[in-house]
């Protein structure tokens, strides 16, 4: 029987295909020839012939061709992109979160920063309140804790916050009574007098509001509105101590001590048992020396014990009990610090600070110029200060005065204060001549001599 010339051929062609499509190793897979129209390629890495398949990798048993290698990376490196893009965007929505408007977020952030600031942990609550701020940025409330928190920390950037808090909320009372404190605290007080006009304004009856803003424009120099304002007190809350008490201290500090005494008699008709009003009264009398402020002052230390270290001293210098002066002296305040002018040598004058932390005073170095002292072989000594350390020349001031206190041979270093001017330090080598209390709601020191303590 004749066999078709066809037949031979077929199994061996599927025998081929069969043996590349289905064998992966093996040399017989790779060295047998394919029919003559078959594509073929070879092998980079072998040399052996490959059929190429549609749809198929280019693939011997050797290993991957270099298009499919090609191909693998790409893939791979494309994976490896979007894991990096996943990781990034959990990473921003984990730590940064807080940039997306959520008010709970930011109540969350209030709680946890007042926890913060109940165990006194400044800087965490600041943060967190900052936090909170960026979530809901119109919140005046947020703003105003955080200005008060960074008035310990960053002036300046309290200052900022107190005032986005009271330009978002400008009718809010609270808001801008702790705007203009800051304000007043870093003597920013060109901010304060539009915002304590409008508060006014809205609060007409609000006699803590009247203290605080007739307190500013006295500050300012601004007696005429600070007498109105004290005035407008005193009616509001005619039982209110401290309006009639301010007031009287007004004009006292002017000059006009019978309208402070009438003020204080007014105000006792009122409060007959306030024992601020009958101290501020015999205080009065005391500074003219008058016997009429012992009763006064008396009766100001049986209704507040607390006032007997202030009144002692006038009672002295109205009894004359001591037989040594008792001096007022007039101290000028300027922040938290109490400046006195003080005279040296009779004909020399300086500001000075009156500093009992210091145990020598401070002169400023014109004075010894003005003086024409020589003192280049004068003793060093070693002073440490808040802006640092120096050494300083020490001399002794034969004479020293405040007020009508004076004491004779002051040790003293010859130092220019950084950022002071021509300032100086009024420390403990003079005011240990005296008994000292320094009554600061009256802007004076009062002093009583004494013998220098031997050293």
């Amino acid at each position: 029987m004749d066999k078709d010339p066809n037949s031979q051929n077929q199994p061996d062609e599927h025998k081929l295909r069969s043996r590349f499509l289905g064998s992966s190793s093996g040399e017989d897979a790779f060295h047998s020839k394919p029919s003559e129209n078959a594509p073929m390629e070879k092998c980079p890495s072998c040399g052996n012939e490959i059929l190429v398949l549609p749809s198929a990798p280019l693939k011997c048993g050797c290993g991957w061709s270099p298009q499919a290698k090609k191909v693998l990376v790409r893939n791979l490196c494309v994976a490896l992109v979007i894991a990096g893009l996943c990781v990034m965007a959990w990473y921003f929505v984990r730590h940064y979160y807080e940039f997306f408007p959520d008010n709970k977020t930011a109540e969350q952030f209030m709680k946890e920063a007042n926890d913060m600031q109940t165990e006194t942990q400044w800087d965490e609550a600041i943060a967190l309140y900052q936090r909170a701020a960026n979530i809901s940025p119109k919140r005046s409330d947020i703003r105003i804790k955080l200005a008060k928190l960074l008035t310990m920390r960053k002036p300046n950037a309290a200052l900022d916050e107190a005032k986005a808090a009271a330009e978002l909320d400008p009718n809010n009372l609270d808001v801008n009574k702790t705007y203009i404190g800051i304000i007043e605290n870093f003597g920013e007080f060109k901010d304060a007098e539009p915002v304590f006009e409008r508060q006014l304004k809205l609060y007409p009856k609000d006699m803590e509001l009247h203290l605080q803003a007739a307190s500013y424009f006295r500050t300012v120099r601004k007696m005429d509105r600070a007498e109105a304002l004290y005035k407008e007190a005193t009616q509001i809350q005619k039982q209110g101590d401290l309006s009639w008490g301010n007031l009287a201290t007004l004009y006292r500090e002017s000059g006009k001590r019978n309208e402070a005494m009438q003020v204080l008699k007014d105000g006792l008709s009122a409060n007959p048992n306030s024992a601020v009003l009958i101290y501020e009264l015999g205080y009065l009398y005391a500074t003219a020396d008058d016997v009429a402020a012992i009763p006064y002052l008396k009766k100001a230390a049986e209704l507040n014990p607390g006032l007997t270290e202030s009144v002692s001293p006038l009672l002295e210098r109205v009894t004359k009990k001591t037989g040594k002066p008792i001096h007022l002296v007039q101290l000028y305040r300027r922040g938290n610090d109490f400046l006195v002018d003080t005279v040296i040598d009779g004909k020399y004058h300086a500001w000075m600070k009156v500093d009992t932390g210091a145990n020598l005073c401070v002169i400023p170095s014109y004075i010894v110029r003005s003086a024409g002292a020589n003192i280049s072989h004068t003793r060093m000594v070693h002073i440490v200060s808040v802006t640092g350390s120096a050494t300083a020349p020490l001399v002794e001031l034969s004479d020293m005065s405040i007020g009508g206190a004076r004491a004779r041979n002051v040790q003293a270093v010859v130092y220019d204060m950084p950022g002071q001017g021509q300032e100086g330090l009024l420390g403990i080598s003079f005011l240990e001549h005296f008994k000292v209390y320094l009554d600061t709601n009256h802007q004076q020191m009062i002093l009583t001599e004494r013998t220098v303590k031997a050293h």
